[in-house]
C-alpha cells in the first residue's frame, strides 16, 4: 500500500501502487484493466478473469484492508537519493561523475589536487529538500566505517541544480539542492573516497543516513569517488 510506481503512465499520473478506496488511483488496477498495448495488460500473455479483477477493485474500495481488517495508513518515509552529479569548477565544471571506467558501478574518476564540486539529489514526501534540517556528508576511505570520517556540511540552495532528463523526457528533469565542494588534495593518488549525507526532513527524530550500512552494495560505489593523476 502506497508503494511507489516504477513504471508509469505517459502522463506520469500514478503515484502509488495501491491508493486504498480510490481503484481509478491504483496501479496495480490501472495494469490489470488498461488497454494500452503499448503499457501492457497484466500478468503479461494471459489475463485475469472478469470476477477476479472486480474482487481487486472491491478490495481496493473497501480501503484494501490486510487480512485482520486494518487500513493502512500512509507512510511518511525517510528522504531517498535519486542521483548524484560531480563536476571540476576549475575546468569549466566539466562533468566526472560520469567518468567511471568501464562501469557505471565503478567509483567516478576524478583528479589529485582538484576543486570538486558534488550534488545530492534527494526526494521526500513530506519536506522540500531546501527545507531539510540537518545537512551533512562524510568522508571516508572505509565503505562501512564512517565513525572518525570527515564531515562537512552540505550547501543548500534554494534554487535547484536541473540534473539530466530522467526518463529521456525534456519536462523531467530533476533537482538537485545538496552539493559540496572539496579538494582533492587532501587525498593520495588511488584512494577511493566513500561518502554518506545525512539528512532529516523534520517528520523522523535523527537524520537519514545515505547509503547506510544496509542499502544494496552498488550504492557504496555509485557514492564514492577515486583520486588519479
Amino acid at each position: 500500500m502506497f508503494h511507489p510506481v516504477v513504471k508509469n503512465n505517459n502522463t506520469n499520473s500514478f503515484s502509488y501502487r495501491v491508493v486504498p478506496f480510490d481503484p481509478s488511483q491504483s496501479w496495480l488496477y490501472e495494469r490489470l484493466t488498461t488497454t494500452d498495448q503499448t503499457l501492457g495488460r497484466m500478468p503479461l500473455y494471459d489475463t485475469l478473469e472478469p470476477h477476479k479483477i472486480a474482487l481487486v477493485k472491491k478490495w481496493i474500495e473497501a480501503g484494501a484492508p490486510d487480512i485482520f481488517g486494518n487500513i493502512p495508513d500512509q507512510p511518511n518515509t525517510e528522504p531517498t537519493p535519486f542521483g548524484l552529479l560531480a563536476f571540476l569548477p576549475d575546468l569549466n565544471d566539466y562533468r566526472v561523475d560520469t567518468v567511471r571506467g568501464r562501469s557505471f558501478l565503478n567509483p567516478f574518476a576524478v583528479p589529485a589536487n582538484s576543486t570538486l564540486d558534488i550534488w545530492f539529489g534527494f526526494l521526500d514526501d513530506s519536506t522540500v529538500p531546501q527545507l531539510f534540517s540537518h545537512n551533512k556528508v562524510k568522508f571516508s576511505k572505509s565503505p562501512y566505517d564512517f565513525s572518525n570520517a570527515v564531515t562537512q556540511d552540505l550547501i543548500v540552495e534554494s534554487s535547484p541544480l536541473l540534473g539530466p532528463a530522467f526518463g529521456g523526457g525534456a519536462n523531467q528533469r530533476l533537482p538537485y539542492y545538496h552539493h559540496v565542494e572539496i579538494n582533492t588534495n587532501q587525498f593520495s593518488k588511488g584512494d577511493v573516497i566513500y561518502l554518506r549525507a545525512y539528512v532529516n526532513d523534520n517528520a523522523h527524530p535523527a537524520p537519514t543516513e545515505i547509503p547506510e550500512n544496509g542499502s544494496p552494495v552498488y550504492f557504496f560505489t555509485i557514492f564514492s569517488f577515486v583520486v588519479v593523476q
